[in-house]
């Protein structure tokens, strides 16, 4: 069989606005029935807030607007609002609830309900129940790939894992994987070509490959596992060992324990990364605290009591910023084989360096690299992150290549947002003027208002592989953004803007471009 090659092609153009919000971890503390905020700039107590009965699981928005936590006692889920710490609403789920996750999109929150052996299904504008899925006995928790395609459910009494398809087969279709005894926490790679689920009763780690949905590898930890994280770079996973107070650390390439770290842990439950990698947080059910852990030196730093009988399942620290991805678009030349990356062009500006992952072990730290040419036909996840001076940096992620039918697959990409506002060789962003888009995600029709008056001011929608859908000159403080022909799915809104009395240092009008991502249902 005659090989094709891939080559891929980097371009240069980039954009990067980022306003950073708090990095907050939330553990619910079941005895109190609140969950504990801790700063974890400072890993101080923040404050409490009052939940429901017996909280448990705990999934942070993607916009970082909202966290969600699981009442077991109550068969509730309680939405706080970040921005008051505070609950804006409370929704029945069903019975004996723990795992929760929210959607790529912020559009859907999924709910393992551990005794109706069912998912309750979210829609996060109406905070509703809008769907309920059969999957296996116990489901206890949950987690959805970087796509937002599939989602993945530990299944503790038939030792399964529930694959649901959640984009065109609308939440229905559910698929058994056989795993060890009693799997619990589930958590998903960053690239989304691993679900890693731990096997309480047979102390082992089950390691499937999405692309073919089976468990390739069975890793061996310590005694009765609760809780994993995967590192954000994908090259490592935390394993918390409840009884033996251990937490194993698993090499991802290789799926096997590289070491075990056993001080300062009394019965933890429960594991999550800062958003740099540089620390991961462990839940101690039976002591009361939290501890932090060097990433680098894998030794514990620091050590924060919370709470009374804390646990978290689930990502219980919110890594989101509210404006800022890198993104580029892809488009593919048949003739030559060719696929062509193009980076937008603010990100380049405010790039200090670069990093490449091209998906097959290769990578490079050129911002614009020579052709990279692949040699075998394969799905191949892409992903660019940008680096300020600051220490700042977005990375941006896509899977592209051909299909084993030969299809060219473009899916749906996805952005990881990790610390702070870029402040070198960015153009003077418009800092007071307040752009907020509602409803979103919308079905008909949504609304983007100005806190001040504009004028020739450009929108520009894109599809997610980087398509013009539609382009609107408007002068004032409202437009309305009509669905027309927009199918079902994520785009980008490209606001380039001149604000009323806004004026640079330089003396000449400023020129604004903000970025917002939006949802037509």
């Amino acid at each position: 069989m005659k090989t094709r090659l891939f080559l891929f092609t980097i371009l240069l153009i980039v954009i990067s606005i980022s306003f950073s919000i708090a990095q907050t971890a939330y553990i619910p503390s079941v005895n109190n029935n609140c969950v504990t905020l801790i700063d974890i700039a400072t890993n101080n107590v923040a404050g409490n807030i009052a939940v429901g009965n017996f909280p448990y699981g705990v999934s942070p928005s993607p916009d970082g607007s909202k966290v969600y936590v699981t009442n077991n006692g109550d068969n509730t889920v309680s939405v706080i609002n970040t921005a008051t710490n505070s609950v804006s609403a409370t929704i029945p789920v069903g019975y004996n609830s723990f795992g929760i996750s929210v959607s790529p999109d912020g559009s859907k929150v999924y709910v393992a309900s551990n005794n109706s052996d069912t998912v309750s299904v979210i829609n996060t504008a109406t905070n509703s129940v809008i769907a309920t899925i059969r999957v296996g006995s116990g489901p206890y928790a949950l987690c959805v790939s970087p796509d937002g395609s599939q989602l993945y459910v530990s299944n503790e009494f038939d030792n399964t894992v529930s694959v649901i398809c959640t984009a065109i087969c609308a939440d229905t279709a559910v698929i058994p994987i056989p795993v060890g005894f009693s799997p619990h926490e589930i958590t998903v790679s960053p690239d989304g070509s691993r679900v890693y689920v731990v096997n309480s009763n047979d102390n082992t780690v089950s390691v499937i490959n999405t692309a073919i949905d089976t468990v390739i590898a069975t890793v061996a930890v310590g005694i009765a596992p609760m809780g994993l994280s995967v590192s954000p770079d994908g090259s490592k996973v935390y394993v918390v060992n409840n009884i033996d107070n251990t937490i194993s650390i698993i090499n991802s390439t290789t799926d096997s324990v590289i070491t075990t770290i056993g001080t300062g842990f009394d019965r933890p439950q429960a594991i999550s990364f800062s958003p740099d990698g540089s620390k991961a947080y462990v839940v101690n059910n039976d002591d009361n605290t939290i501890s932090v852990i060097n990433t680098t030196t894998n030794i514990v730093t620091s050590t924060v009591a919370i709470g009374s009988d804390p646990t978290a399942l689930g990502n219980f620290i919110s890594i989101y910023h509210t404006n800022c991805f890198a993104h580029y678009t892809t488009t593919y030349d048949s003739t030559l084989n060719t696929f062509i990356l193009t980076v937008d062009s603010m990100s380049s500006a405010s790039a200090l360096s670069y990093h490449w992952n091209f998906g097959d072990g290769t990578s490079s730290s050129l911002a614009i690299p020579p052709p990279h040419t692949y040699t075998r036909d394969s799905l191949y996840n892409v992903c660019m992150k940008t680096y300020t001076a600051s220490g700042d940096s977005c990375e941006y992620c896509h899977i592209i290549g051909k299909d084993s039918l030969g299809n060219i697959i473009r899916t749906t990409g996805f952005t990881l947002i990790v610390q702070n506002t870029p402040t070198v060789n960015v153009p003077e962003i418009m800092k007071e003027i307040n752009i907020t888009i509602s409803p979103n995600p919308f079905t008909s029709q949504t609304t983007i208002s100005f806190s001040q008056e504009q004028t020739n001011t450009k929108i520009k929608i894109t599809d997610i592989l980087g398509k013009e859908i539609k382009s609107i000159n408007f002068t004032g403080t409202q437009c309305t953004l009509e669905k027309g022909t927009m199918q079902a799915g994520i785009y980008f809104v490209q606001i380039t803007t001149t604000s009323a009395g806004s004026v640079n240092t330089a003396g000449s009008v400023n020129e604004n471009i903000v970025n917002r991502k939006v949802v037509v249902q």
